[in-house]
């Protein structure tokens, strides 16, 4: 299990790392319009890919873990209905594509997402079937080989100034070359002593809930662009997603902090240890709280410096969209412990319901607010979102914790820190030093205002540790 978590987090982490450079050289490279393109295309084949996987990859690991001897037949079967349900979403992109016109992007750029969207089918399934016999390392090697090939060819593509269409096609052959790969070292992992002995059909059937809940996930986090693609056009969704890969990077954090704590919360909620889970909870917010709230409050004074930064001068007008999904990092970063306990508990089911509802909450903010503000529009919706998204969440933590989380005593010596540190950099000093050097020294003023606030307590020294393997809790 150790071993299993390592790669998993190593996979995610690296990815994420491996494609930041790639997100720069493409914004550079490409220009705001034909970045945008390329992101509408990526955001079309996540959505795409996640309907046609049809809650495959969550069911594979339930049906196959115990009975491992069916895995050919198995996996045969639901990759003939992930096939399937690719090519129909193929279809449905290309007619859309002949319909759209000129003003949501080409046909060929849909033709484009639609191929993609075939070698994505090969890698879940396969990546589901190594899950179900705990190789995670398998999958997790080729995941990150994906992801340097892509960085380092598609990157170079860019880099020799080929633009936009190679770029793209360099991205299907990498993407085809790993799901090769991933059917290569499939091989010894597919005993045929079982035949499975329910139809394709009656396997989507029984993977259907899950996929309808990794459908509005994955809607969560990419309508925005494929909104403002056909809203305000491929400039402003190219503007959106520079700022967004710069928030998305951080959400790296809050994803692995929660990731190492949730086995001891689990633990403690099925112990029935409602003091002891209310105190990891705690911990957990008020170490995340006091990482989000420098962060944020750097974004409303350094967006444009960042922008210019990473992306060059034809991004900068996009820092307005990154202050405001700054200030959204506090309430993801809130609501990662809380969903720990959503994970642990048996309310998962109905909570479903309210993740539905927040979701189009979140595509009807951007229908309201895309058309007359582009992609600060889009940045107020997932504020917005984030921000209901914690109130309904609360409410299950506090059936689970049978206490209201107290989280204002958990938001107060951070935020009165916060507040110094805004006012630091609100004075002119800000401007006569270099950034770098104010944000140091702003970084340096914060962490002294903590601890005149006692902000920083023992308990959090202590998580840090744990999180940093150097100190084992009670009862691990």
């Amino acid at each position: 299990m150790a071993r299993n978590t390592l790669w998993l987090s190593a996979a995610r982490l690296g990815a994420k790392l491996l494609s930041l450079p790639l997100v720069i050289v493409l914004a550079r490279g490409l220009g705001p319009e034909d970045f945008g393109q390329w992101a509408l295309a990526v955001s079309l084949v996540a959505v795409l890919a996640t309907l046609a996987d049809g809650g495959f990859q969550t069911v594979t690991i339930r049906d196959l873990a115990p009975r491992l001897e069916r895995s050919r037949s198995y996996w045969l079967k639901t990759l003939k209905a992930r096939l399937w349900l690719s090519g129909l979403a193929a279809l449905g992109l290309i007619l859309w594509g002949l319909l759209a016109g000129r003003g949501q992007g080409s046909t060929g750029l849909y033709l484009l997402a639609g191929v993609l969207l075939f070698p994505e089918a090969l890698l879940r399934a396969g990546q589901a079937v190594l899950n179900a016999w705990e190789r995670m390392d398998v999958s997790s090697a080729v995941s990150l080989i994906q992801a340097a090939g892509g960085t380092l060819f598609v990157g170079g593509v860019v880099w020799l100034g080929l633009g936009l269409w190679p770029a793209l096609w360099t991205l299907a052959a990498v993407n085809l070359a790993s799901a090769g790969l991933m059917l290569w070292r499939l091989r010894p992992f597919l005993p045929g002593q079982e035949v499975e002995t329910r139809s394709a059909w009656r396997l989507f059937a029984s993977a259907f809930p899950y996929g309808l809940l990794a459908l509005l996930t994955i809607l969560y986090f990419r309508v925005d662009v494929i909104m403002l693609a056909s809203l305000r056009g491929a400039q402003a969704a190219g503007h959106y997603n520079a700022a967004y890969r710069l928030f998305e990077a951080g959400l790296i954090l809050p994803a692995a902090l929660t990731g190492a704590l949730f086995p001891s919360m689990a633990r403690q909620l099925a112990a029935g240890e409602r003091g002891a889970l209310a105190a990891s909870f705690s911990q957990a917010v008020r170490f995340l709280v006091i990482l989000a709230l420098p962060a944020a409050v750097a974004l409303t004074f350094y967006a444009p410096w960042l922008m210019d930064l990473f992306f060059g001068q034809a991004y900068v007008q996009a820092a307005g969209v990154l202050t405001v999904l700054g200030w959204s990092w506090i309430f993801f970063f809130i609501n990662a412990p809380v969903g720990n306990l959503l994970a642990a508990s048996d309310l998962m089911p109905r909570f479903v319901p309210w993740a539905a509802a927040n979701t189009g909450l979140n595509i009807g903010l951007n229908f309201w607010l895309i058309p007359p503000y582009g992609p600060a529009g889009a940045a107020m919706a997932t504020l917005v979102s984030e921000i209901t998204s914690l109130g309904i969440q609360i409410v299950f933590a506090r059936r689970i914790l049978q206490a209201w989380p107290p989280l204002p005593g958990l938001l107060a010596r951070p935020g009165l820190a916060a507040a110094v540190l805004f006012g630091f950099w609100a004075l002119p000093l800000r401007g006569w030093l270099n950034p770098w050097l104010s944000l140091a020294l702003g970084l340096g003023v914060y962490f002294l205002a903590l601890l005149a606030f006692q902000g920083l307590s023992r308990e959090d020294r202590r998580l840090f540790s744990r999180l940093a393997g150097l100190e084992r809790a009670a009862g691990d």
